[in-house]
């Protein structure tokens, strides 16, 4: 067995040799292939975290310029006398005003002349007083009927 052995021992080391040279190959092919594969993920996630910063970056600035924008306003605010916060805020309200009185406005519309006005005034008058002579009217009928009463119609 000793003599075959020594024989077929030149072979048999080729062959290890062989077999340990190809695994070591596909290792190194492996290897690499992975190696690679990897860095094409990493630059896949280095462009995303890239545009994911430039957006934050993005939305850090407008938030900041809001906020400046805001201090500002209100540092001029603060800079302001009475009589300009007075006169800023009587501003407001007459634009408020009006806005309400053109909204109004159709539903009641404004006389424009005094005699306008003045015949306005005398018909609002007129339907005020027509309604309450006739709300009084029955009550004052009522209390003349009971005025009529005699004593022993009450009594009774």
């Amino acid at each position: 067995m000793w003599p075959k052995l020594k024989e077929q021992l030149p072979a048999i080391l080729i062959t290890a040799l062989l077999v340990i040279v190809a695994a070591y190959l596909i290792h190194q092919k492996t290897v690499a292939e992975m190696a690679q594969s990897q860095q094409d993920q990493l630059a896949t996630l280095r462009d995303e975290m890239k545009a994911s910063n430039d957006e934050s970056n993005q939305r850090i600035d407008a938030i900041n310029t809001l906020l400046k924008d805001a201090i500002a306003k209100r540092q001029a605010d603060a800079l302001m006398t009475d009589e300009d916060f007075a006169k800023v805020n009587a501003d407001k309200v007459n634009q408020l005003a009006t806005a309400i009185a053109q909204k109004i406005q159709p539903y009641n519309p404004l006389p424009k002349t005094p005699e306008e006005a003045e015949k306005q005034q005398n018909e609002q008058i007129d339907k005020v007083s027509t309604r309450l002579s006739e709300k009084i009217h029955p009550i004052l009928a009522d209390m003349a009927a009971d005025q009529h009463l005699t004593r022993d119609s009450i009594h009774a």
